[in-house]
């Protein structure tokens, strides 16, 4: 856990310092919306925009488009805390927009993420691997994880995040385990669309997985091995 911790601000300090990544803004998200800036690392996929279209829709006739990913407005009202703290926060402002679905009476949103047409916007092209606000939620984990959990600076790394996301209230006088629920929100709020959360609730042993009903045992985390694999002989 110490090593996690000296990596991570390692790369906090580095990145920055260096000039490696920039927080982006709400502004600037109109042309970010992956947040390219704070990408540590990162895939560049030739015709990204076309091979995730049918995934990312703004007009869906549920019955026929089963594999448009829109999420309800009552969840993402949830996830990103809007009727408190994330009535400001940019992400939720700028990262999904209302589609034609109605769940309980309202529009469904759709992630723009990976949503739209190709554009001569580079950031367009981009999946990230790892982006600099993940760097601070490992520190804040490894704080709270010492020995002697680093309650002040745990909170040091979440509240930072959270500011740069347009949350201007600060998360005060929490227990190790309160901060530690705080960063999984963050996380949620952080990575949607990315594939980040089902290697956190694997890595933490969640058993209760939000949106997914089964406990979620070691056979939900326990991904098969690739066909091609078991044709080589490689088994279980």
């Amino acid at each position: 856990m110490s090593k996690a911790l000296q990596l991570a601000n390692k790369v906090i300090a580095e990145a920055e310092a260096n000039g490696l990544v920039s927080w982006t803004t709400s502004a600037g998200m109109s042309d970010d919306i992956v947040m390219k800036s704070e990408h540590l690392i990162s895939l560049s996929i030739e015709n990204l925009a076309v091979k995730t279209a049918n995934y990312f829709s703004i007009e869906i006739i549920a019955q026929m488009n089963s594999v448009a990913q829109y999420v309800s407005a009552n969840r993402l009202m949830s996830i990103y805390e809007v009727e408190s703290v994330g009535a400001s926060d940019f992400r939720f402002q700028k990262q999904f927009i209302p589609n034609t679905v109605i769940l309980d009476g309202k529009n469904a949103y759709t992630p723009l993420k990976f949503f739209g047409t190709v554009t001569t916007k580079i950031q367009k092209s981009f999946i990230p691997l790892m982006r600099i606000p993940e760097a601070y939620y490992i520190a804040a984990e490894c704080y709270l994880k010492q020995n002697t959990p680093d309650i002040d600076n745990a909170l040091e790394m979440l509240n930072f995040v959270r500011q740069k996301r347009g949350i201007t209230s600060s998360l005060t006088g929490l227990s190790s385990a309160q901060i530690m629920d705080e960063i999984v929100k963050e996380y949620a709020k952080e990575f949607y669309c990315e594939g980040v959360m089902f290697y956190l609730y694997k890595r933490l042993g969640k058993e209760e997985i939000p949106g997914y009903n089964p406990p979620a045992t070691d056979a939900v985390y326990q991904l098969p091995y690739p066909e091609t694999e078991l044709q080589m002989g490689r088994s279980q």
